[in-house]
C-alpha cells in the first residue's frame, strides 16, 4: 500500500501527484496516503502485478513505474468525468421537460456537452451544431432543427418548467441560450479553475 516505507522508496507519490496537477486534475492524498481524486482512490501496491478495482477504488501496481501511473490515474479520472459531465447535461434537460423520446433531447445533450469542453461553440453555435452532425452523422439543418423543437415542445408543454432553469426572465429561449447556461453551469462544477472571471 502507498503508506508502506519500502513503496515510498520505489514510487515517488508526490511526483505522480506533480504529473496530474500539470494536466489539471486535482489529486489530494487522504489518512491512508491513497490518492483521492473526484469520488476515486487510487492505491499504489508492491504485492499486485495487476490492476484491481473495487468500485471507485483502484489498486495499482507499483512496478508500472511513476509515468505510467500518472498517465492510468489520469485516463481513469477523464472517463470519469466526462460520464458525469453527460449525466449533468442529461439532468438539465430533463428539468427544462424536455421529452427523451425526441432526437432533440439526444443530439442537445451531445451539444452541451461539447460546449462544456469547447467554449468557442458557445459563441459560435454553427461550429457546434456542425461538431454534433458530424459526430451524430447527419446535417447541421437537422441538428439546430431537432434540438429547436425539442425545446419548443417542452415550452409549449410546460412554459414554467423551462423558465425555472434560467436565473433571469426568459420567454421562449433560444437554443443557444440553453445550450451556453448549461455549459456554463457544468463547467463551473467541474473546471471551476478554468472559469474566465
Amino acid at each position: 500500500m502507498l503508506s508502506g516505507k519500502e513503496i515510498v522508496k520505489h514510487i515517488d507519490v508526490f511526483e505522480i501527484v506533480s504529473l496530474l496537477e500539470k494536466k489539471n486534475v486535482e489529486v489530494g492524498i487522504n489518512e491512508s496516503e491513497f490518492l483521492e481524486i473526484s469520488d476515486s482512490t487510487f492505491e499504489i501496491s508492491e504485492e499486485n502485478n495487476n490492476i484491481m478495482i473495487s468500485g471507485k477504488h483502484y489498486i495499482l501496481p507499483a512496478s508500472y513505474g511513476v509515468h505510467i501511473l500518472a498517465d492510468i490515474i489520469y485516463m481513469t479520472t477523464i472517463k470519469d468525468t466526462s460520464k458525469q459531465i453527460e449525466i449533468s447535461a442529461m439532468k438539465f434537460v430533463r428539468k427544462m421537460g424536455i421529452p427523451a423520446n425526441l432526437r432533440g433531447y439526444h443530439l442537445l445533450i451531445t451539444a452541451i456537452c461539447m460546449a462544456v469542453y469547447h467554449t468557442d461553440y458557445i459563441w459560435n453555435t454553427e461550429e457546434l451544431y456542425a461538431a454534433v452532425a458530424k459526430k451524430m452523422q447527419i446535417t447541421k439543418v437537422c441538428v439546430e432543427r431537432c434540438i429547436r423543437k425539442a425545446i419548443e415542445k417542452a415550452y409549449d408543454n410546460s412554459p414554467e418548467q423551462v423558465q425555472s432553469v434560467f436565473y433571469y426572465d426568459v420567454t421562449k429561449p433560444y437554443c443557444s441560450e440553453v445550450i451556453s447556461l448549461a455549459a456554463d453551469t457544468i463547467r463551473r462544477q467541474y473546471f471551476p479553475e478554468k472559469v474566465v472571471k
